[in-house]
C-alpha cells in the first residue's frame, strides 16, 4: 500500500500505470471514501486505486487530484467499481471526467438471481474470504488517518481486481460480456434532478411528485436557496413511492426538527391524505402474472429479475409502451418475447408438483 499525500508520492502511481500499460494492463479497481452527513455537497476524502502491482490511497485533503484526470479520462483503461454510482458522481463533482467503467454489483445481476449484492458477498463468493465493514461510518475528514481507517480503505478495493477477473471469465463463458453497456453508460451521464426523480417515481404517483416539487420550488425561491438544499430529492422520492407511512415515520424522527422539513411534511401529509394509491385491479392482476413469468425466466437463466424488468417496466408494457427495455436485445430473448405471448394469450402459467411452469 502507498499513501499518496504529496506530489512526490503521486508520481509513484503515474509511473506504475505507465509501466502497466507496457504490460498491457487494461483495468484498475477504484473506490472512494466520503462524508455526506449534514453537508449540502458530499466531501470527498480518499480515492483508492488498485493496480496490478499495488494499492494507492490518495488523500484528497492533502493533494490536488488533478493528476488523476488523464487516468480517469483514458477510454482504453477500464475502471472497475462496486456499486459505483455514488463514487462516480462524487468524482465527477470534483472535476474528474470518467470514461469506460464496469460495476461488479451490476454484472453480478446477469450472473445470478441475486439483487443488490454486497461487496462482502462477492469477496466471499469468488475469493472465499470474509471481510467486515468496521469503518463504514468512520470520520474520513479527520487527520491523521488511523491505521484502522487506512487498512479498511485498502480492503475496500484490494479484492475488486480479482472479483472482476472471475466475473469476466464467467461472462465470456456465458456470452454475456456486453449485456449491460447501456447501464454502464447511464452511470456516467449527468441527469437533471427533476428527470431523475421522474424516472424513479412510479407513473401513477407523478401527480404527487409535481405537487411536492412545486411546493419546494416556491419555498426555495422565497428563501433564496436552492431547492435541493431545502428538501433533498431522496426525501421527495420516498414520499412519492412510500406514501403516508413514510411521512408519518419521518415526522417522528430527529431530522424533522428542521423547520422547513417539518413544514414540507405537514404539506405532504395533508395532500397525500386525499390521494388514492390504487391501481386498476385488472391491470394489477396482469402485472402479477407477468411478474410470475419474470421469476420463472429469472430462475431459468440465472439472471436477477430487476435487471431484466422493473415494476414500472411491467406497468408501461401493460399500458402499451413498446419502448420498455425488455422488448429489445438480450432481455427480449430471455423474457420479452414470452411476455408478449402471455399478453396475447398464447402461453399461460400453471402449477404442477408445487412448481410453476408455462404451457400453450
Amino acid at each position: 500500500m502507498i499513501l499518496i499525500d504529496s506530489e512526490q508520492t503521486a508520481e509513484k502511481l503515474l509511473t506504475d500505470l505507465s509501466a502497466s500499460s507496457h504490460r498491457r494492463e487494461k483495468f484498475i479497481a477504484v473506490d472512494t471514501e466520503f462524508v455526506r452527513e449534514e453537508l449540502d455537497v458530499p466531501a470527498l476524502c480518499l480515492i483508492q486505486i488498485a493496480t496490478n502491482s499495488n494499492v494507492y490511497v490518495i488523500d484528497v485533503l492533502s493533494v490536488n487530484i488533478g493528476f488523476l484526470s488523464k487516468i480517469f479520462a483514458d477510454d482504453s483503461l477500464l475502471k472497475v467499481f462496486h456499486s459505483g454510482r455514488q463514487d462516480i458522481e462524487i468524482l465527477q463533482q470534483n472535476g474528474l471526467e470518467i470514461k469506460n467503467v464496469y460495476d461488479t454489483q451490476l454484472y453480478e445481476m446477469v450472473l445470478s438471481t441475486n439483487e443488490n449484492v454486497s461487496y462482502q458477498f462477492l469477496v466471499d463468493k469468488y475469493l472465499g474470504k470474509s471481510i467486515k465493514k468496521s469503518c463504514s461510518m468512520s470520520n474520513w475528514l479527520q487527520r491523521p488517518l488511523s491505521k484502522k481507517q487506512i487498512k479498511y480503505s485498502v480492503g475496500d478495493v484490494s479484492y475488486l481486481r480479482k472479483i472482476y477477473q472471475h466475473q469476466k471469465k464467467k461472462l465470456e463463458e456465458l456470452g454475456r460480456t456486453n449485456w449491460l453497456e447501456q447501464e454502464h453508460m447511464s452511470l456516467l451521464s449527468h441527469v437533471a434532478p427533476t428527470d431523475s426523480l421522474e424516472r424513479s417515481v412510479r407513473r401513477e404517483y407523478r401527480g404527487v411528485l409535481n405537487k411536492l416539487l412545486n411546493w419546494r420550488s416556491a419555498k426555495a425561491e422565497q428563501k433564496h436557496v436552492s431547492p435541493e438544499s431545502l428538501i433533498k430529492d431522496s426525501i421527495i422520492r420516498s414520499v412519492c413511492n412510500k406514501g403516508m407511512s413514510f411521512v408519518q415515520t419521518l415526522k417522528t424522527s430527529r431530522i424533522a426538527k428542521d423547520e422547513d422539513l417539518s413544514e414540507f411534511l405537514n404539506f405532504a401529509e395533508g395532500f397525500i391524505g386525499y390521494t388514492t394509491y390504487r391501481e386498476n385491479f385488472s391491470k394489477r392482476a396482469v402485472m402479477d402474472t407477468l411478474k410470475v413469468l419474470l421469476d420463472v425466466k429469472s430462475d431459468e437463466f440465472q439472471v436477477a429479475p430487476a435487471i431484466i424488468a422493473t415494476k414500472d417496466d411491467l406497468s408501461d408494457f401493460v399500458d402499451g409502451d413498446e419502448s420498455v427495455k425488455f422488448l429489445s436485445g438480450w432481455r427480449y430473448d430471455l423474457y420479452g418475447k414470452y411476455a408478449e405471448q402471455m399478453l396475447s394469450g398464447k402461453i399461460k402459467v400453471g402449477i404442477k408438483d408445487s412448481r410453476v411452469f408455462l404451457y400453450e
